[in-house]
């Protein structure tokens, strides 16, 4: 008799196409998984709180998005299982925002294809983990029966390769290129500054809302000191994000 069980690849579609309503959420995870990066650079002495950042840019030419932060990054020993179990975090749902280990794929929804690049400071090698999106959309149809289980389907549409690297480097990157054409409001930056000027942890502009000053001030009496991080968009082009009630 055999007991073995296969967890079907369509489980996958769930995790991806089928994630989210909104398809702008897919910044508040990887802003989310980079917030959480910084912390852990900072708890470990690589980072002050004051350097940490994130940068997203979108380059609406290119049809490309990179969401990238200056955290711990992971070690090239980890990325394997880090970036390919899917539902396995060693995260600690008390400490950190991120912590169920699904929210990474989100991007593979909306593009062609999905990069995470990340290097570990102390070692000489960034690793780059591609996922083909726009394969595992095929894959996924009802009428492939090519594969069957989740861990077939990912070893199809992922290849994982070495890249040399400063030793002093920590970061890790999400890359999605080829936004598809009903996604296209994923490119617009005023958009997505709006959105994530509500969902984001970034601080407040009190000209705006001096209310807001004053439950500063009280959280800051009480000891509390609101989570806030320094995220830029786009700065390539010189225009620094902090937010819809901050100064641009």
């Amino acid at each position: 008799m055999n007991n073995s069980r296969i967890i079907g690849k369509h489980t996958l579609e769930s995790l991806t196409v089928g994630m989210y309503a909104d398809n702008r959420i897919v910044f508040r995870e990887y802003v989310q998984n980079a917030t959480d990066a910084i912390d852990n650079a900072v708890a470990t002495g690589i980072i002050e709180q004051k350097d940490g950042r994130i940068d997203i840019t979108i380059d609406s030419k290119r049809k490309e998005i990179r969401i990238r932060d200056n955290g711990t990054g992971i070690r090239n020993q980890d990325v394997y299982h880090t970036l390919g179990d899917i539902g396995k975090s060693t995260k600690r749902h008390s400490e950190n925002r991120g912590f169920r280990g699904i929210g990474r794929l989100g991007g593979l929804g909306y593009c062609t294809e999905l990069q995470f690049i990340t290097s570990y400071q102390g070692e000489k090698l960034k690793i780059v983990t591609l996922w083909d999106a726009k394969e595992l959309r095929r894959v996924l149809q009802p009428d492939n029966d090519n594969y069957e289980a989740i861990v077939e389907v990912i070893d199809a549409v992922t290849i994982q390769e070495e890249q040399p690297e400063k030793e002093s480097e920590h970061y890790f990157e999400v890359v999605m290129s080829g936004i598809e054409e009903e996604h296209f409001n994923l490119l617009d930056i005023e958009n997505i500054k709006y959105y994530l000027s509500q969902v984001a942890p970034v601080p407040f502009d009190y000209t705006q809302n001096m209310a807001l000053k004053k439950v500063n001030d009280h959280l800051q009496n009480l000891g509390v000191s609101p989570e806030e991080y320094k995220i830029f968009l786009n700065e390539l082009y010189s225009r620094k994000f902090s937010g819809d009630l901050t100064s641009l």
